[in-house]
């Protein structure tokens, strides 16, 4: 007999009428459970207090650069805590988030931040240099923000008041998440993903792992997070509660040794794996 949080529940059971848009996932858990872990990378912990907090900061910050709603916000690097305060502070301004491949060549991302009309983009170190090739292309690209380092987005943001109260949520209908298709048989075509569609897929999700309503629950971000089906399965363990532990790279073995170690309640691994 299956644990009571561990039984398969209906989507209306798991449907929380606290969070119908992602900018609310921060700000319900803060007020329910805010000492409770939201994210863990690296040993550096945020709690849902604190995401709540920085990405607010980052929504302020973001308000002050000239973006506003329905503003494109790009994102360029591997898997590090700073994604997801990114992801739900552009979507508490109202404002779009745009994961890049950090596998892409200098032009393709140039592709990407035109076709997009990318104001800003939030890119790792190692991809600044890829990030100035490309904006000779983009002439929109107004800001670059660096994600890691001393100076790096947690930085950037904690220069800045939280948002004001009286800036309005954004809509369920509006575009949270613009996706890139991979491009193989032509350029890559954005696709608009919506705070409902977005919400929606984390409670599918949860309908399929109902372990990530247990008080411990913690899921795995292995994948890439600018890939939809990644940062879907994060929003689902943050939808329900849950702490997502990032990991930028690892072995097999690392990885292994990582969910043990960590006590992982849920792990979506890649093939290769």
């Amino acid at each position: 007999m299956p644990a009571p949080q561990d039984r398969r529940r209906t989507l209306d059971e798991i449907a929380d009428p606290d969070i119908p848009t992602l900018a609310h996932i921060p700000s319900a858990h803060a007020k329910r459970s805010p000492d409770r872990i939201a994210t863990l990378y690296e040993g550096n912990r945020l709690t849902f207090r604190e995401l709540d907090a920085c990405a607010s900061r980052i929504a302020s910050a973001l308000k002050a650069a000239g973006v506003r709603p329905g503003g494109r916000v790009a994102f360029l690097d591997k898997n590090s805590d700073a994604f997801y305060p990114i992801l739900f502070g552009a979507s508490r301004l109202g404002a779009t988030l745009v994961p890049v491949n950090f596998r892409l060549a200098p032009k393709e991302v140039a592709y990407i931040l035109k076709d997009s009309a990318a104001e800003m983009i939030f890119a790792g170190g190692e991809y600044l240099d890829i990030v100035e090739t490309a904006r000779a292309e983009a002439p929109g690209l107004r800001t670059v923000v660096q994600t890691d380092g001393s100076e790096g987005v947690f930085a950037w943001a904690g220069q800045a008041d939280e948002l004001a109260a009286t800036v309005p949520y954004p809509e369920p209908d509006d575009t949270a998440v613009q996706m890139y298709t991979s491009g193989t048989t032509g350029n890559p075509k954005g696709v608009e993903l919506t705070h409902y569609a977005m919400i929606r897929a984390a409670i599918e999700g949860l309908s399929v792992w109902p372990a990530m309503f247990r008080p411990d629950a913690a899921v795995l971000a292995t994948m890439p997070l600018f890939h939809i089906a990644a940062c879907n399965l994060g929003l689902a363990g943050l939808y329900a509660g849950a702490r997502a532990e990032i990991l930028r790279s690892g072995t097999p073995s690392e990885i292994i040794h990582l969910i043990a170690e960590h006590r992982i309640t849920v792990a979506p691994l890649p093939a290769a794996l």
